[in-house]
């Protein structure tokens, strides 16, 4: 099994949890990351890989870099749309850019964040 070869992108949905906020109902920074590995395995499982089968084959997607742009918030029960972007081929440096968003707290629909 080896990743997806061309450029592909995926979006993901989810509801924000009382658990990922701070105590004033925004998303904590730290709640993004495992959002965006979330839209990562979603992405490669739109695609018809599964990364447990990559990894059972031995081939591993390691994050040597995550750079982080935080520019509006997110708040407790929006629904965000994580948009996973992936391009790059195999087993070269492979580019993944990653953009949350919540219609609810900005109706603009532009990312609250943008990480790659």
């Amino acid at each position: 099994t080896q990743p997806p070869t061309t450029n592909c992108h995926h979006t993901l949905q989810l509801r924000v949890r009382y658990c990922e906020c701070d105590p004033m109902g925004v998303a904590h920074h730290a709640s993004y990351v495992p959002w965006m590995e979330m839209g990562r395995t979603e992405l490669l499982r739109a695609t018809g890989v599964s990364y447990a089968q990559l990894e059972k084959d031995g081939v591993f997607l390691v994050i040597v870099r995550l750079n982080v742009s935080y520019k509006r918030p997110i708040r407790y029960d929006d629904v965000v749309d994580v948009r996973a972007t992936r391009s790059g081929l195999s087993p070269k440096p492979v580019t993944e850019n990653f953009s949350p968003s919540s219609e609810k707290s900005n109706p603009t629909g532009a990312p609250a964040a943008r990480a790659s």
